[in-house]
């Protein structure tokens, strides 16, 4: 018996992580085109609509095609992030920031941390870092729900970055 397989296949896999410029249907198009054949969400960026519509694109894209395509999915860790920040926030060394429990929508002076624990743990002198170490913050004052930190070393803060308390025992 033998079974007719219509698309080559091949051990060696292709990965194109998406993102806003990738997403569209003429730059799926082009990627496939140049050999893609799985497409990487980072679920830690975007919103589960944006996703979404990814997914679907792709899918639409088999449909044109016929060229079969694998999505990964590169979903969060049980990691600690920052809420949302708007777009272009810029934190300077020496500037004054709150980390706050509650705070929806950030910006250069509040930012939201929904980590009840951190808030239980952290005290004067700690240092917090984000996005990889790329920013870091020392504590000043701590209260019940939020803290402030001095910028030590600044750069743009951006939404749902990670966090480590390298000062913290959690």
């Amino acid at each position: 018996m033998s079974v007719e397989i219509p698309h080559p296949q091949r051990a060696t896999k292709i990965v194109a992580t998406l993102g806003d410029v990738s997403s569209t249907p003429d730059m799926l198009g082009k990627l496939v085109t140049a050999g893609v054949n799985v497409f990487r969400l980072n679920f830690s960026h975007g919103t589960r609509e944006e996703q979404g519509a990814r997914i679907d694109a792709i899918r639409a894209l088999e449909a044109k095609t016929g060229t079969p395509s694998c999505i990964l999915a590169d979903l969060q860790g049980p990691k600690f992030r920052v809420g949302k920040v708007a777009d272009e926030t810029i934190v300077k060394n020496g500037d004054r920031i709150t980390f706050d429990l509650k705070t929806d929508m950030g910006n250069a002076s509040i930012v939201g941390l929904p980590h009840a624990e951190i808030f239980k743990a952290m005290y004067p002198g700690a240092r917090l870092l984000m996005d990889d170490g790329k920013l870091v913050f020392k504590v000043v004052s701590v209260d019940t729900q939020s803290f402030d930190a001095e910028v030590v070393v600044g750069g743009p803060l951006k939404s749902r970055k990670g966090v480590n308390l390298p000062d913290i025992i959690l």
